[in-house]
């Protein structure tokens, strides 16, 4: 009779940096008390033996120890117990897909006696990544959505970027499961505010799929809504409510923009959604016909105020024209576009952030002149809270007119000076910083990846990648390749 060890962990079956839950007990169940060091992740304590069933591999791995501290110690008394929440992926390596058996080696009584639980066998699945889809790009922890196409329906999958000092990919949990081609959008809250958790959405044919998660949570089941108006497309990102005041508000919405096609009517559909338990909920409300064809981009931004807007492009022989319009209030059927100003030139791609004052900072990249002597130039522009626009920013981008512009990723600092990844059609990808008036390769081995790769900002202004690698997720890198730097010492 002494110390008992129990490990409980709500799934067995994860994904390559899927975090479980894991719940560790320890429980005297002798007569007299027993003394343990304290089951934090920095006094030595737990242990853990890690056997992998399919080779037999055995590893005992003991958690570390801060220098030169003594271990905070723990009494326990007779037949009584502690409980702590381990996070289980920062403790053992479980990177390679395969089987494990894990259980928890607990030495107590100065190290006189040992305890340790019964074995735990958890089956790690493999990922990899397509579709990637970021909320945004500011500030410093970026949600983002992807698929794992390596089994079929794909998993839909949430994680995030820390794009800190010692920051890098976060965990990854699977939230439903999704046809190949679809692409899963996500959730961003109002500007300066934070969501609980996140919405996201794809389509399934005429069918709009929606689900909930939240870490502590977890994902609702998959919720479903027929549209009848197509063809459709999700306006990203969707909406989820502010929490404020310590108080939890999951409500969120989708906006659809749908028909627009061959001369047909376009519609602006809200799909208000909600969580209740472990259920997601959705209904139409508020829907308004919208003068002029579908849009060749657009993207949705939500005030600090909480009122939201769609920005838009909408090409119309060698010019292209910005413009700005409401969310369906539900109120008003019809309403005129605002065109806020003309591009000159032919679009290739857009994107938008929000900055602090709410001003929508854009950036457009455009074939501009005669198709003889054409350049590429990467257009800045700014929508002000009073519904005004501008230029702020035009660099010709060195590309030579014969080459045709293969793909590219445009992001917007909330300074509103933009930067760029772009490739030709053969993977060759080059980043465009937005301050340097170069485009500098990608290093190796991402130069010519066929796998996601996205840029974002750290401390607002320095570009960084982040790359899908070929087993196990994605990574986050500066421009010469190396881990993001650490804390100043």
């Amino acid at each position: 009779m002494g110390l008992n060890v129990t490990l409980e962990v709500n799934k067995t079956e994860l994904l390559v940096k899927e975090q479980p839950i894991c719940v560790l007990t320890l429980e005297n169940d002798g007569s007299d008390p027993v003394e343990i060091v304290h089951p934090d992740c920095e006094q030595g304590m737990p242990c853990f033996r890690v056997i992998q069933v399919d080779t037999g591999a055995e590893t005992f791995v003991r958690s570390p120890s801060r220098r030169g501290a003594e271990p905070d110690m723990v009494e326990i008394p007779a037949r009584g117990q502690v409980r702590l929440y381990l996070d289980l992926l920062n403790r053992v390596d479980l990177r390679i897909p395969a089987e494990y058996a894990v259980s928890v080696v607990y030495f107590y009584n100065g190290n006189k006696d040992q305890a340790e639980s019964a074995p735990v066998r958890l089956k790690i699945r493999p990922l990899a990544a397509s579709r990637l889809e970021l909320h945004s790009v500011r500030g410093g922890c970026i949600d983002a959505v992807f698929l794992n196409p390596i089994v079929d329906p794909a998993d839909v999958v949430v994680t995030d970027f820390r794009i800190i000092q010692e920051g890098g990919a976060g965990d990854v949990s699977p939230v439903g499961k999704a046809p190949l081609l679809s692409r899963p959008r996500i959730s961003s809250p109002p500007n300066k505010k934070v969501g609980a958790g996140v919405w996201v959405a794809w389509f399934e044919k005429n069918e709009l799929m929606y689900v909930h998660f939240e870490p502590d949570q977890g994902a609702t089941a998959t919720g479903r809504l027929k549209i009848r108006t197509l063809p459709a497309a999700i306006v990203p990102p969707l909406y989820i409510a502010a929490s404020e005041g310590g108080q939890e508000n999951t409500n969120g919405a989708v906006l659809l923009w749908t028909g627009g096609i061959e001369g047909a009517a376009s519609t602006l559909q809200v799909v208000e959604v909600d969580r209740s338990a472990d259920k997601a909920r959705a209904k139409l409300t508020g829907k308004v016909e919208v003068a002029g064809a579908r849009p060749d981009w657009m993207k949705s931004h939500v005030r600090s105020d909480g009122n939201k807007y769609v920005a838009f492009l909408r090409s119309s022989g060698e010019t292209v024209g910005l413009h700005l319009t409401a969310w369906p209030d539900g109120m008003t059927p019809s309403i005129g576009v605002q065109k806020l100003m003309d591009l000159k030139g032919r679009p290739v791609t857009s994107d938008s952030t929000i900055n602090l004052e709410d001003e929508i900072c854009g950036a457009t990249l455009l074939w501009t002149g005669p198709e003889e002597q054409c350049t590429l130039e990467l257009v800045g522009w700014r929508i002000g809270t009073r519904g005004k626009a501008h230029e702020t920013y035009r660099e010709k981008i060195p590309w030579s007119q014969h080459v045709p512009v293969g793909a590219a990723v445009i992001r917007v600092r909330p300074s509103g000076t933009p930067a760029m990844l772009i490739r030709p059609n053969d993977y060759q990808w080059s980043v465009w910083h937005g301050f340097k008036k170069e485009l500098v390769p990608v290093p190796e081995p991402y130069t010519d990846t066929k796998r996601p790769i996205d840029i974002a900002f750290l401390n607002a202004t320095d570009v960084v990648l982040i790359c899908a690698e070929t087993v196990g997720g994605f990574s986050v890198k500066q421009l010469d390749g190396s881990d993001l730097p650490p804390f100043p010492s």
